[in-house]
């Protein structure tokens, strides 16, 4: 989540929730539903679970 927060300002309390979710859909719904957008999202979920 250091990707999203340092390159996006994606507020900190958002992308400790995402980094919580059990799966990469999760992860993504919490961060883009927050208006982050999709791309951002999807690397940050992606790097958070790789």
């Amino acid at each position: 989540m250091d990707y999203a927060v340092g390159e996006y300002d994606v507020q900190p309390w958002l992308a400790h929730n995402a980094y919580d979710a059990e799966t990469f859909e999760e992860c993504y719904w919490i961060l883009h539903g927050e208006y982050v957008p999709a791309q951002v999202a999807a690397t940050a979920c992606r790097l958070s679970f790789d």
